[in-house]
């Protein structure tokens, strides 16, 4: 299989372009912008697929690739996929969404909406190679692998690349709340998303009343990192955000007391 790579050092914003209208979504990414590689396969029949973990069950409102556009893709159809996890590979398609090339501006995000698909705790999406695709990105970053997978050919099946694919997902989370006898939602699992993540997450969990709660984050040798919330909180879901750019890479903990109760919760952050 003939691969170029083309090596590029950009700068690009963390909100990708296009997305302006998703601003109540919540992204996940894991490709390390802005340091980009950018490939190009000449194999029919090429697929790439991205691995994403969500706290809850959610709804895939959109997502995003980084293309570089050349003359000669202007009209080219590229069939977006969504797949679910299958023991931590693409497993059974759930959508299938056909995207026309119309634009073929160099180092470009794309946007591409998937029509409101429900999808569980964790999902693959990404893409189909036809002939005269314009070259796609990853990040030569090793951020973490394991995240993004090529299938070449039959023969091979899926194999996971060395680097991550600039392909983001933007999901709507819905509501999982469980109710206790009074109707009330109860604590439920302490957890955070993206995860891993590269310098913000976001930590999530409810509460079935009002509470004094105390949210703080620490190290792998068990000292306290951060302090993200210590008051009260009303009944209902929270998230706190935690911005760890200050942070070096490695295995954290989040911690939750409300009462009596404390919740723990492991989280990696690579960057």
């Amino acid at each position: 299989m003939k691969k170029m790579v083309l090596f590029l050092v950009m700068f690009c914003f963390m909100l990708v372009a296009g997305t302006a209208k998703a601003d109540p979504l919540d992204s996940l990414w894991y490709d390390g912008c802005p340091a980009l590689v950018l490939s190009e396969y000449d194999s029919i029949g090429t697929m790439f697929a991205v691995g994403f973990n969500t706290v809850d069950p959610c709804s895939l409102r959109a997502i995003s690739f980084f293309s570089y556009g050349v003359n000669d893709t202007l009209g080219v159809e590229i069939e977006i996929v969504i797949w679910t996890n299958s023991n931590g590979y693409p497993g059974e398609e759930l959508c299938r969404v056909h995207y026309l090339v119309m634009d073929t501006t160099h180092y470009s995000w794309v946007t591409v909406n998937i029509p409101n698909l429900r999808v569980e705790e964790s999902f693959f999406t990404g893409f189909y190679l036809p002939v005269g695709a314009p070259p796609f990105a990853t990040t030569d970053e090793l951020i973490g692998g394991g995240y993004s997978m090529v299938w070449p050919d039959s023969l091979r099946g899926w194999e996971f690349l060395e680097n991550n694919l600039n392909i983001r997902a933007y999901v709507e989370y819905l509501s999982t709340e469980v109710r206790d006898e009074e109707g009330q939602p109860n604590i439920y699992k302490l957890g955070n998303y993206p995860n891993p993540f590269n310098t913000q997450t976001k930590i999530i969990f409810s509460l079935s009343k009002t509470e004094e709660v105390d949210l703080t984050i620490y190290n792998i040798l068990g000292q306290k990192a951060a302090t993200l919330f210590t008051g009260q909180k009303s009944a209902g879901k929270h998230i706190v955000s935690w911005d760890a750019d200050e942070f070096s890479s490695g295995v954290y903990f989040s911690k939750l007391v409300v009462g009596q109760e404390v919740t723990i919760n492991k989280m990696t952050l690579l960057k």
